[in-house]
């Protein structure tokens, strides 16, 4: 009872802020819901300009809370371990003992009108539709507002669009911030009983990137220049984007889906300035029973301007441009919400042969 008026406070609170001037429908308390997960890590990495391997212990730990105080207003706040790093939630086990950080992973409000169409704003859950992290890190909560428009041709194709504007830096007395602008449409089109194929475009527009420092967070790979001692990036940077999934239902004891999948982006940079990654997946949707698993391979190739260098996937040679290789996934269920994965990464830079190995082993547990 404790934890639930505990909830209960804190999400009163919330919305007060976020839905001010709202009539608040009786019994709202009775939408506020609380998941999340926790997951323990074992990870080995080898480079080869490097003798000495790196073997580490970590730990994740993410939890939400929402609610929906009114009809078409829903509000939810995430937390996970982690620091100021956008693209881990990861704590290494470390340091004599000390206490993991804990940080506000995203708070947004949400207003939806209706089915087809929905509006958030604040510290949000990506909205744009990927097949793979070649282009963004799964830990990536981009601050902004997003729209997402949803129309229902027929019970086999829905058409959707993404537009959005986040921020990316606030500089004191410019109005000129780093920011992008995108919009994503798409199609999600159920051939038939079996087949299914979900496809989207995107366009990009990054601002004020040309001329400021992003290196706090940056894996390495895009041009930059040096004034007055300073490195500073060289590119905006505008980009077009596609993603295509293939799916295709397979009825048997052991093996419920086979999906083929891609990514590819294109910018304005003046060389290196494409990117692709091609795999596929099977096995099974949902990861409940112990006979359950996945298996993921996929191949990338990302040359240093075809992206900023501070959104990919961080864990594949920690988050560079000017990058290519390959991931093994193989999942495992054991219950209903436990599971178990083993992830591998062979990657090397695409001028060079500097090659790192990361393996790692994960057991989550989902509540």
């Amino acid at each position: 009872m404790k934890i639930k008026s505990f909830v209960t406070t804190l999400l009163s609170t919330a919305v007060l802020f976020t839905c001010s001037g709202s009539i608040y429908a009786e019994g709202w308390t009775d939408t506020i819901k609380l998941k999340g997960d926790v997951r323990f890590r074992y990870q080995t990495e080898e480079k080869d300009s490097s003798d000495v391997s790196r073997d580490r212990y970590r730990v994740r730990a993410r939890a939400e809370i929402s609610a929906k105080p009114d009809e078409n207003w829903e509000t939810a706040i995430g937390f996970a371990t982690g620091g100021d790093d956008p693209r881990s939630t990861n704590a290494t086990l470390d340091s004599q003992f000390s206490s993991i950080g804990v940080v506000v992973d995203y708070a947004y409000i949400k207003y939806n009108p209706s089915k087809m169409f929905s509006i958030m704003g604040g510290k949000i859950k990506n909205p744009i539709w990927g097949t793979k992290d070649l282009l963004w890190d799964g830990d990536i909560m981009p601050e902004g507002i997003a729209a997402e428009f949803n129309y229902k041709i027929n019970d086999n194709v829905k058409l959707f669009i993404t537009p959005g504007y986040f921020m990316i830096d606030e500089y004191k007395g410019t109005e000129d911030d780093p920011a992008m602008i995108f919009l994503q449409p798409g199609i999600d089109w159920k051939i038939s009983d079996t087949v299914g194929l979900k496809l989207a475009a995107a366009y990009y527009d990054f601002n004020n990137i040309a001329g400021n420092d992003f290196s706090e967070f940056s894996g390495g790979g895009n041009s930059t220049v040096t004034v007055e001692g300073d490195t500073l990036w060289m590119y905006d940077y505008k980009a077009t984007t596609l993603d295509v999934d293939l799916g295709f239902k397979i009825k048997g004891d052991f093996l419920e889906y086979v999906n083929v999948f891609g990514q590819y982006v294109d910018s304005d940079a003046d060389n290196d300035n494409t990117g692709y990654l091609y795999g596929f997946k099977i096995g099974d949707k949902s990861l409940n029973t112990l006979k359950s698993w996945e298996l993921k391979v996929n191949y990338r190739h990302l040359e240093k301007d075809a992206w900023l260098d501070f959104l990919p996937d961080s864990d594949f040679y920690g988050g560079a441009t000017g990058v290519e290789g390959m991931e093994v996934e193989l999942k495992f269920g054991l219950t209903k919400h436990v599971s178990f994965a083993l992830d591998y990464y062979n990657a090397e830079p695409i001028d060079g042969d500097n090659t790192q190995d990361i393996i790692q082993a994960d057991f989550v547990i989902k509540f």
